[in-house]
């Protein structure tokens, strides 16, 4: 009886149901695996898909460098391009503007004489012309006339006219009463007569410009220029008299 009964206890069936296989219960401290988590190849596939990105970004973009380029090339050529033309424009006006001043002697006449008869008094005659390419447009001019003490201005006119390139065109000047000793004495007295001439005039651009002129005697009958007044102003940018 005692064999059987241990015999039997040998076949009884374990309480714990394990699996076939490994057997046993897990250490708390082991890897628990996720069924959701990437394996090892999903990851490096991953990593490569993201680093294509940087890599593009990263590699220059030739075409739209050189069109940039082209685009910054074309912009220069046009500004200078630009100056270019405003410097032969300038270059043009300046070349073709109009010069009033004293006329030069010529054909035996001088450009600033005395009349031979005046009545009762001095008369003095001055040429001017225009020394330059294009005609001088809406010519105005003012004067001022001394002869001894006796001082005769003549303010800006208001008429105005067109001197044409190398015509010659005069003005006379009047003095006060004068006795034939008083017109000899005056003559004789250097710097006695003086003769101031101011003329305003644009070119066909519209630019204005001003001529200055002093003239007085030197000997009974010859005449030079002024040590001051004599002068040609561009009046968009000096101050030309009104």
């Amino acid at each position: 009886m005692s064999r059987k009964q241990g015999r039997k206890k040998h076949h009884d069936q374990p309480k714990n149901n394990h699996p076939s296989g490994i057997q046993g219960n897990l250490s708390t401290g082991a890897l628990t695996v996720n069924a959701n988590t990437p394996c090892r190849e999903d990851i490096q596939e991953t990593s490569k898909k993201n680093e294509e990105p940087s890599k593009m970004t990263r590699r220059p973009d030739w075409m739209t460098i050189f069109t940039g380029l082209l685009a910054l090339f074309a912009a220069l050529s046009f500004i200078a391009l630009w100056i270019q033309l405003k410097d032969a424009r300038d270059n043009f006006i300046k070349d073709q503007r109009p010069y009033v001043w004293i006329a030069n002697s010529a054909n035996g006449m001088a450009n600033v004489d005395y009349e031979p008869s005046p009545p009762n008094g001095l008369a003095v005659t001055v040429h001017y012309t225009n020394f330059g390419k294009s005609p001088a447009v809406g010519l105005q001019w003012a004067s001022e006339f001394h002869a001894g003490d006796f001082v005769r201005p003549t303010p800006m006119s208001t008429k105005k006219t067109i001197l044409p390139t190398n015509k010659d065109d005069f003005v006379i000047f009047l003095s006060q009463p004068l006795t034939p000793e008083q017109i000899v004495n005056l003559k004789s007295t250097q710097h006695a007569i003086v003769i101031k001439i101011w003329w305003k005039y644009f070119d066909t651009s519209g630019n204005w410009y001003e001529t200055d002129t002093c003239n007085w005697n030197i000997t009974p009958f010859a005449w030079g220029p002024c040590e001051t007044g004599n002068d040609i102003k561009d009046c968009q940018k000096e101050a030309c008299k009104e």
